[in-house]
């Protein structure tokens, strides 16, 4: 029985203000979606009851006397149809939320916090805990709302409504053990197969490029033959490693090549079990032309489904067996029972995905068929690797936001980590107040922020070691290369055919020009300390400056506060009577008639083209 309410009549216990007969009248179930009926009614004498804020009451897959508003109606001379939404969804115009803030509570005592005071009630198994902040929004915002804090995006879940009372467990439905056979060409049944994930041929290759040795390195799907080609596939497992190959103290590797080959083959092994052999297969099912058909047997334990069921599906045409969920249904309030439902794609986690590693060999394999574990050019590290591949084997998911976190102070694994659509933050530590985490790292698409970053080598996406374009920096061996400027020990700035270099060594820095692969000496400094390896002991240089070519320098050494300055002469050799010897006196004599007067190191005078002084 299908009845109606007037938008002042709230005395839903009792009968209604009329019993519709419509002519149809339908509630579609979206897992985490929008819920809502339809209804059709003829142009009887109740028409006029059927507009926008009565309330219908059936019966629906859910449960006796549901309960739905009316948003929405249009009449006309054939009659009128109308748009009702779950009467729950009132909550979304008449209960605001001016500021709760559920801080550590598991999602049944978020849930208690957000419709303490209201006719509304709501239920969780979520056990972890978690916190939001609900500030100036509405309940129905604050349960199942796009926003960040909403209950959906904090806690997780898939809402079922219940008249006043809303279930909100980590997972709709259940694995009630249907097991379906599909592959007939019927009508009400579509179909739809999608191979571009499938994979029956697996290439194993671990860190630092290992694989399987002989001319089939691969692991084959046992439903290799159950297809018209073999979907090969290079999988990098970049977990799996030498003990050779191992940097951190907490990582482990395989001492030998033959265990870690070993690994290979099991892991792509549990990928198969995993799944992907398989194609993503989902139905659409419509069951009214399908009740008088023979074949009907093998499917009609659908109509004892409900959203979020678990269903086993078998492929006859592919001879395979896949496993998918209950992502949407149609429910028919005048005949009860569904009408029609969508099996989604292949059930799975998503955290299990996360861990599963994979990526194609184009990405990771040099020019010379390996991987490089300790180079920038051509490396992808194990790290960046899984999470590569994890986008490449994700499912969409609708939640856009989440936090893992232990809040047991003794625990190893203490810490918070929150991830979601625009980035993410880690925080190791609580607040002052001990109401939040102190957040202190984050990373967004647009950069990273964090108070201490601990890297080995840093490199631009352009860094190219043979032709030195890009940036590059070794932490560790103090290296750094800039756009052709390389440091380590000497500093070069080159372009085609000429350059400038500066060489810095222990104790010396040199200035050079590099013209045509020729360098001349521009400058150069020395002083500090040598090692005498004779006596073993430390011996001071004095400070020493050269300027110009070595065939014209202008000398100049500084030792024990004494001056000395000569002049090379054409052929290198020092003109003598040319040079100066501090504390001395003399006269230093050029090539072209000038000279200096000096006394006890000091210049005195002397004679120049313009004339003495």
């Amino acid at each position: 029985m299908i009845q109606i309410y007037n938008a002042d009549n709230r005395k839903f216990d009792s009968n209604g203000d009329a019993v519709l007969q419509p002519i149809s009248c339908d509630v579609e179930e979206i897992l985490k979606g929008t819920w809502g009926l339809s209804i059709e009614n003829p142009p009887d004498g109740n028409a006029h009851l059927i507009k926008a804020g009565a309330v219908i009451k059936a019966d629906t897959n859910i449960g006796q006397g549901q309960l739905f508003r009316i948003y929405e109606h249009e009449k006309s001379d054939s009659g009128v149809t109308a748009k009702a939404y779950p009467i729950f969804y009132d909550c979304g115009k008449e209960v605001p939320i001016l500021d709760k803030r559920p801080t550590n509570k598991t999602g049944n005592e978020a849930l208690q916090i957000l419709t303490q005071g209201t006719q509304y009630t709501a239920e969780s198994d979520i056990r972890s805990s978690r916190t939001a902040y609900f500030i100036k929004m509405n309940l129905m915002q604050a349960i199942n709302g796009d926003d960040d804090n909403s209950f959906i995006n904090r806690w997780g879940g898939e809402p079922v409504y219940n008249n006043y009372h809303v279930i909100i467990n980590s997972r709709a439905g259940g694995d009630q053990g249907a097991r379906v056979a599909f592959g007939y060409n019927l009508q009400g049944i579509r179909e739809h197969v999608n191979f571009d994930n499938v994979i029956t041929r697996i290439i194993p290759e671990a860190y630092n490029g290992y694989m399987l040795d002989g001319d089939s390195p691969w692991v084959d799907s046992p439903n290799i033959k159950k297809y018209p080609i073999v979907y090969t596939k290079v999988i990098q497992y970049s977990d799996l490693k030498l003990q050779a190959d191992c940097t951190g103290e907490d990582e482990k590797g395989f001492q030998t090549l033959e265990e870690l080959q070993n690994a290979l083959i099991e892991r792509a092994k549990q990928d198969f079990k995993d799944g992907v052999d398989r194609p993503e297969v989902s139905y659409d099912v419509d069951f009214l032309p399908l009740e008088t058909t023979v074949e009907y047997e093998d499917i009609k334990d659908l109509v004892k489904i409900n959203l979020g069921d678990s269903i086993e599906c078998e492929n006859k045409n592919l001879d395979i067996v896949t496993k998918g969920r209950v992502t949407s249904l149609t429910y028919d309030c005048i005949k009860q029972r569904i009408t029609s439902l969508h099996i989604g794609d292949i059930e799975s986690n998503y955290f299990d995905k996360m861990s599963l590693v994979m990526q194609a060999a184009e990405k990771a394999i040099t020019e010379n068929g390996g991987l490089k574990g300790e180079k920038i050019v051509g490396i992808m590290n194990a790290a960046i690797t899984q999470l590569r591949a994890q986008s490449t084997r994700a499912k969409k998911a609708e939640v856009v936001a989440m936090i893992c976190e232990d809040l047991d102070p003794e625990s190893p694994d203490f810490g918070a980590m929150c991830f979601g659509t625009k980035g993410f933050m880690i925080a190791a530590e609580r607040t002052a107040d001990g109401k939040d985490w102190d957040w202190r790292t984050f990373g967004t698409g647009y950069g990273f922020v964090a108070d201490c970053i601990i890297a080995g080598i840093l490199a631009s996406k352009n860094y190219n070691e043979e032709t030195g374009q890009g940036f590059y920096i070794n932490l560790d061996t103090g290296e750094v290369s800039m756009n052709n400027a390389h440091f380590k020990g000497e500093m070069e700035s080159k372009r085609d055919t000429y350059g400038l270099y500066m060489n810095i060594t222990p104790g010396a820095v040199s200035l050079l020009s590099d013209y045509n692969g020729k360098k001349v000496s521009v400058f150069r400094m020395s002083a500090g300390a040598v090692l005498d390896e004779a006596t073993g002991d430390l011996r001071g240089i004095s400070p020493y400056i050269t300027l110009g070519p070595k065939s014209s320098s202008f000398v100049i050494q500084f030792s024990d506060s004494i001056l000395n300055a000569w002049k090379f002469g054409k052929t290198g050799a020092k003109d003598s009577g040319t040079y100066i010897q501090g504390t001395k006196s003399g006269r230093a004599e050029f090539s072209d008639g000038t000279y200096l007067e000096f006394a006890n190191g000091y210049c005195t005078g002397g004679n120049t083209k313009s004339g003495s002084f």
